[in-house]
């Protein structure tokens, strides 16, 4: 990834200019969630450079997808996706709550199936994100990013010839709960280091566990020269597959390509080794101007004007024949790419999640909608979104992760804030809407339920025009003692003038509606609507409608939270967490205590004071 940045140093040190702004706001975590080498070689678990505030405990989640219930079902989940935001440790490196709202941020995960954590040299994964997309179902991978004495460290062997590395990566996984490595080797090494590089890699392959992967970049080559082969060729495939032997579980390529040929060599390199293309991740480095696959533009492909890079991606543009995985890299040019202040300027977080929802929905932030020539169609044209929510009892809060707010059973407090372990499950489609009715929909950063954030329809209804907006693809099975929970706000007493929305899989064109009663604006509502008319039945999409039989001019409702349980719903057990502007407190001082507890129907504050002896104070 080095071979862009020396040739476009200005636009390099742009970046790590505004990510050095970012890191400033942030509160470091806690140290060694970057080791180096050498630090990594000497690693143990009850060592001095374990951390044990990083270790996530959340699982991946299973995912079942189905194409039925997209969109566009004309799809595949062949192709996956590798996210990779560049520099993650500079602006979320932290393993517990921030004070600050305007932190990098992500609500997307449903396209994704790996994110990459590029730090250097040793990059472990922070436990806030590791949760989130484990949640959702998508793998984390650390990053190993160090110079040729860092990867020759590496691959020291003990008494009986094993490789110290090999395990020390394994066991580094292990410990943090997250789910392989990439390596990016990207300095010039001797062919006989290069041997033995491999030769650990092979090894990782013996002795990791099922379900972790090894990533390997296109740079280095079996001499050890660092040549950029910007496709999966034979150069590059002994660090792939070398004979029967696995070497690594996929490649991301570089990124100076334009043409088709590109695909066809790796899909036929691929093939040829018994290994399938989709384990060949195609870089796209979508910052600015540094390649041919910048965000939100076209390149005339293979001389047909206004068609996107992206469609090079798919056989004759043929949603359904992808010809490999796709790797992104710098996806956070919405946040620290010049297109929002957010980074800089709390009050701009409109623009960041604004382009973010432009980066998966296209120009007209609406996945749904056509998209005219020569426009951004959006990652969600081409991907499908994966189904994470597969199980009962499914629930949500609608909370991103941060917020200007933060609520509590619909009680809000003023405060900045970014934890990526709090966020919700997001939304599978942001945004999907149709029908006549002229409502917007989008995250409402002023009214939460829980956390900073609820999901807010409004606008103006027409008499008889309705807008449905289709937010969460499921894969949930119905029983007679089902029942889903809507907390929900509108403007004004009066009729809702909205309903659920759900779409079954024994029939996904009609939907069942549940009308939502009215409720006044100053009051968070819980409906529970019983599902037993519905049971033996596969709940597959669950939306919202906006109508009404009269013009409505300033529509609104905002969703707090959504459940769906069978029986009863799970009392969950109250967690405190108190924090407070000092611990030590002088005669006449004002201190503020803060609440982010959950589950708690009151609190109590206790004070408990340490008189100096001789003193007269009480």
């Amino acid at each position: 990834m080095k071979q862009f940045y020396r040739r476009l140093w200005v636009p390099l040190l742009a970046l790590f200019t505004v990510a050095f702004t970012a890191q400033a706001q942030i509160e470091p975590a806690a140290q060694y969630t970057t080791l180096t080498a050498t630090q990594l070689m000497a690693w143990t678990p009850t060592g001095p450079t374990a951390v044990p505030a990083n270790i996530s405990t959340v699982p991946l989640a299973p995912r079942q997808n189905s194409l039925a219930p997209q969109l566009n079902p004309n799809m595949s989940f062949s192709s996956k996706v590798n996210w990779c935001p560049d520099g993650m440790n500079n602006f979320v490196g932290y393993l517990n709550e921030q004070p600050q709202f305007n932190l990098y941020n992500f609500t997307h995960w449903q396209y994704l199936d790996v994110l990459t954590w590029f730090a250097s040299p040793v990059g472990i994964p922070c436990r806030p994100w590791v949760e989130a997309a484990h949640r959702n179902g998508v793998k984390v991978i650390g990053t190993f990013f160090t110079d040729r004495a860092g990867f020759v460290a590496l691959c020291q062997k003990d008494a009986s010839g094993n490789y110290i590395g090999a395990q020390k990566l394994v066991d580094v996984a292990n410990y943090y709960g997250f789910d392989g490595w990439f390596f990016n080797a990207e300095s010039p090494m001797t062919a006989a280091e290069v041997t033995e590089l491999r030769n650990l890699l092979k090894r990782l392959q013996v002795i990791k566990p099922a379900g972790m992967e090894m990533h390997w970049y296109d740079a280095l080559i079996s001499t050890g020269a660092v040549t950029y082969q910007n496709t999966f060729n034979a150069t590059n495939a002994p660090f792939v597959q070398d004979n029967t032997v696995r070497v690594s579980d996929a490649i991301f390529t570089n990124y100076l390509w334009i043409y088709s040929g590109t695909f066809n060599v790796a899909t036929a390199q691929a093939n040829a080794l018994g290994r399938s293309p989709f384990d060949v991740y195609t870089g796209a480095d979508v910052w600015p101007g540094r390649n041919p696959q910048q965000l939100f533009s076209f390149f005339n492909y293979q001389g047909t004007p206004n068609t996107g890079w992206m469609d090079a991606y798919y056989d004759g543009g043929n949603l359904a024949a992808p010809r490999t995985s796709l790797a992104v890299f710098a996806p956070n040019i919405t946040y620290n790419g010049g297109y929002t202040t957010f980074n800089n300027n709390p009050a701009d977080y409109a623009s960041f999640y604004q382009n973010d929802v432009r980066l998966f929905s296209g120009d007209d932030l609406d996945v749904t909608t056509a998209d005219a020539a020569g426009t951004w169609k959006g990652f969600g044209y081409y991907q499908p979104v994966r189904c994470a929510i597969t199980a009962l009892p499914f629930e949500t809060n609608f909370c991103v992760g941060q917020g200007k707010i933060f609520a509590n059973g619909g009680v809000a407090v003023a405060k900045q804030w970014t934890d990526m372990a709090k966020q919700a499950i997001m939304p599978s489609w942001q945004w999907a809407k149709t029908g006549a009715g002229t409502v917007r929909v989008g995250f409402d950063f002023s009214r939460a339920w829980y956390g900073g954030t609820s999901v807010q329809l409004a606008g103006s209804l027409a008499a008889g025009a309705n807008t449905t907006v289709k937010l969460y693809q499921t894969k949930l099975p119905i029983t007679a003692s089902t029942s889903l929970d809507l907390v929900y706000k509108g403007r004004a007493a009066g009729a809702s003038s909205t309903r659920l929305a759900l779409y079954f899989s024994d029939n996904l064109t009609t939907p069942e509606f549940l009308d939502i009663p009215a409720v006044t604006d100053t009051l968070w509502a819980t409906k529970t609507f019983p599902m037993s008319a519905y049971a033996n039945r596969e709940l597959a999409v669950v939306g919202v409608q906006a109508l009404s039989a009269t013009a409505v001019a300033a529509y609104r409702l905002n969703l707090g939270k959504l459940a769906i349980y069978n029986g009863t719903p799970a009392v969950v057990a109250p967690k405190a967490n108190f924090a407070a502007t000092s611990t030590t407190v002088l005669t006449g001082q004002t201190v503020t205590f803060a609440n982010s507890s959950t589950n708690a129907t009151s609190y109590a504050w206790s004070l408990l004071v340490a008189v100096a002896p001789g003193s007269d104070q009480a």
